[in-house]
Formats: structure tokens, C-alpha cells, sequence
């Protein structure tokens, strides 16, 4: 059997949205953190008003 291995990130406050001016979260230099947005699997979840 193969164990695959595993990692959880959690971004607390970064937020997400595609086409949003004056994001500098999305603006900055992060090439690790790009890298793994554009290569690994991954998930948002919402975390206000009626989601939580």
C-alpha cells in the first residue's frame, strides 16, 4: 500500500477574489505560493455570515 502525503495550508485574512483592483495580496510576489495555487488540488471554503 502507498501513502500519500498530505499537507493543509491555512491562509487566515488573505481572502479570495479574481477580479478585484488594488489586491495586493494577488499583486505581490509569492512564487511558492503561486506555484502550489496553479499545480495542486485545492479548496475555498466561505467563512461568513450564513456559512458559518
Amino acid at each position: 500500500m502507498s501513502i500519500e502525503k498530505t499537507i493543509l495550508i491555512i491562509t487566515d485574512g488573505i481572502g479570495h477574489k479574481e477580479n478585484s483592483r488594488k489586491n495586493a495580496f494577488r499583486d505581490a510576489k509569492k512564487p511558492t505560493f503561486d506555484y502550489l495555487l496553479s499545480s495542486v488540488p485545492k479548496t475555498l471554503i466561505s467563512t461568513h455570515g450564513l456559512s458559518v
